[in-house]
C-alpha cells in the first residue's frame, strides 16, 4: 500500500526515486525483486496482519500454492492496485511488506 501512495504516508518528505523494491519469497525466505515475483492473491496463507499477497520467486512455486487455495489466483507486480489490496481484509497499520531501496531525487 505504501508503494502506491508514498505521498500520503510521508507528505512532508521529498519523494525519492525508487531504484529497486524487494519482497520476501514465501517459500525460500529470501529477498527477491518485487517486479519479477509472482503473487498469490486469495490464498489461505495469513501473515501477522491477516491475508496478504504471497510473493514467490517462480511461477511453478506460485502454482503449487494455488492448489492449496481454491479461488486464489496469481498476479504480477503491475497488477497490484489499491483495489487488490482492499480485498485482503487486513487491518490498517504502519507496517509494510515492501522493502524499498531509494536513490536520487525524483524532482
Amino acid at each position: 500500500e505504501y508503494m502506491l501512495a508514498r505521498a500520503k504516508y510521508l507528505p512532508s518528505k521529498r519523494q525519492l526515486a525508487i531504484e529497486a523494491v524487494f519482497v520476501t519469497d514465501y517459500a525460500a525466505r529470501e529477498l527477491i525483486d518485487a517486479q519479477a515475483a509472482f503473487y498469490v492473491n486469495g490464498s489461505e496463507v495469513h501473515g501477522p496482519t491477516g491475508r496478504q499477497l504471497v510473493p514467490m520467486a517462480s511461477l511453478e512455486a506460485a502454482q503449487s500454492l494455488l492448489g492449496d487455495s481454491p479461488g486464489a489466483r496469481i498476479i504480477r507486480y503491475a497488477e497490484i492496485t489499491p483495489a487488490v489490496l482492499r480485498t485482503l481484509n487486513r487491518p490498517r497499520d504502519k507496517h509494510s511488506t515492501w522493502l524499498a531501496v531509494g536513490g536520487g531525487s525524483a524532482d
